[in-house]
């Protein structure tokens, strides 16, 4: 096959080639002097840690947040007429500002993962913590096939 005329050239480690990844990152190694390590280093990090974020814990907290600040609400309209929760009232506007922008960042963080679910072309709608368990399994493959056909 293709292989044999890629050896026959003087193809250095190519018999080391065990599948269709190791193929891939050995073309990259060689052809454009790829790196698996750092890769590795630079988004190894970022995705290790944001795996450890939950995109369901996202949303609970999200949804805690709001079911606090109705009970805020709740207690200032009971209180209205007696004229003793000034102090409640400037606490709820200030929880307020602050939920609006908590949503605003994690309505981007959605965005942004949706976004990288289309890119990596998995349902947009799934959870962020599938896809960065995926990419991190990725980045550890890619790690492992490059180790595998650069020695």
């Amino acid at each position: 096959g293709g292989g044999g005329g890629e050896q026959g050239q003087g193809g250095q480690n190519f018999e080391r080639i065990r599948h269709f990844l190791d193929y891939v990152v050995y073309l990259c190694w060689k052809e454009k002097g790829f790196d698996a390590q750092s890769l590795s280093k630079s988004l190894g990090k970022v995705v290790a840690k944001a795996t450890g974020y939950k995109q369901s814990d996202l949303l609970h907290l999200m949804k805690n947040l709001n079911a606090g600040l109705s009970i805020v609400s709740k207690e200032i309209e009971c209180k209205k007429s007696a004229d003793e929760c000034k102090w409640l009232e400037d606490f709820y506007a200030r929880a307020n500002v602050v939920k609006k922008e908590t949503e605003k960042s994690a309505d981007a963080a959605l965005h942004a993962v949706s976004n990288m679910n289309t890119y990596l072309a998995q349902d947009k709608n799934a959870d962020s913590d599938e896809t960065f368990g995926l990419l991190w399994n990725l980045i550890c493959c890619v790690e492992s096939s490059w180790k595998h056909v650069s020695e």
